[in-house]
């Protein structure tokens, strides 16, 4: 029979199922979360009673057993708080039952298993102390509702139903931070990118693209990053500012790499470009050498080189060609 255990008296832990002889004796045993309705100990639930053989039949009937009780879900955090019983615990009836209030009293705060009897509800609620919100309630907050809506809300029950309590439906999770804190973290400037939305409550997804005038370095533009119970996903486009067209550019800083006239009205070109001179994106390179005829001076470490776009701006020549 569910909910018993049948020892032998010495305490042997044994099973019997007969026959038996006159005389033997038998110790019944609830297990929990059975505990016994005739309890011989103030333990709810361990109320062992021993009974005798006598002609062919034990001379007590079986001990009756309550419903499987319930104990108290374990929180994994704390995000949860679970309050306002319908009924009193199973210990507490029976420390009344029993005259130890005292008793009752001073467990209080102390982390114990705490079971409660079929059909009592514990009342669901965030906890907003720790800060763990629901999505509603915190958009609430977020726009300025009096008491954040509160009253608009119900709060969840949850009911103790065959040895334990329904699950809890109710998502208590934290929100992020602001979307420009978490940039920070990463030392991005914020400036560079264009987010779809300022929200960060539990589960919102923000979409992230580089801002006019910045181009990706890496990644992909647009990515997204998600508020996930206070943390946000790693996204990984990072935006660079652009530059202005290469050769826009030298024409402005340094025109000498497109040739000159010479003091005598001939036409000098020192040195060969190769790449795209209409570049503008970030990382973009050419390729700086000496023109035939031309030759590296002494200062110069290489041949040739290469001016990257870096930060918006393109990288100054250091190499210099002088005529054979």
């Amino acid at each position: 029979m569910r909910g018993r255990a049948v020892d032998a008296a010495d305490t042997q832990v044994q099973r019997f199922v007969g026959p038996f002889e006159g005389g033997f004796h038998l110790k019944f045993t609830c297990f929990m979360p059975f505990p016994c309705l005739q309890s011989t100990k103030r333990d709810v639930g361990i109320s062992p009673k021993a009974h005798r053989m006598k002609d062919a039949n034990f001379d007590v009937p079986f001990i009756p057993l309550h419903a499987a009780q319930c104990p108290r879900p374990p929180l994994a955090f704390a995000g949860y708080i679970l309050e306002d019983p319908s009924a009193p615990s199973v210990e507490e009836v029976t420390a009344v039952a029993e005259g130890d209030i005292e008793e009752v009293e001073g467990n209080e705060g102390e982390e114990q298993e705490t079971f409660y009897r079929p059909e009592t509800f514990l009342t669901v609620r965030c906890n907003e102390t720790n800060g763990f919100f629901t999505e509603s309630r915190f958009k609430s907050l977020g726009a300025g509702i009096p008491d954040g809506g509160a009253e608009n809300e119900e709060d969840e029950a949850i009911m103790c139903v065959d040895g334990a309590f329904e699950a809890i439906q109710t998502a208590c999770r934290r929100p992020c931070v602001p979307i420009s804190m978490f940039f920070e973290s990463l030392t991005l400037d914020v400036k560079r990118y264009v987010v779809t939305t300022s929200e960060t409550y539990h589960s919102v997804k923000v979409g992230i693209s580089c801002a006019p005038g910045y181009q990706p370095i890496s990644g992909v533009s647009p990515d997204a990053t998600t508020c996930l119970n206070g943390t946000w996903t790693l996204f990984s486009v990072r935006c660079e500012p652009i530059c202005d067209p290469f050769h826009q550019a030298m024409m402005k800083s340094d025109p000498k790499l497109f040739g000159a006239l010479s003091l005598f009205g001939e036409f000098i070109q020192p040195y060969v470009l190769l790449g795209n001179t209409e570049a503008t994106t970030p990382g973009s390179r050419l390729a700086v050498t000496c023109n035939e005829g031309f030759v590296p001076i002494f200062q110069s470490v290489m041949d040739f080189e290469f001016l990257e776009c870096v930060g918006g701006t393109w990288t100054e020549r250091t190499i210099e060609c002088e005529s054979e």
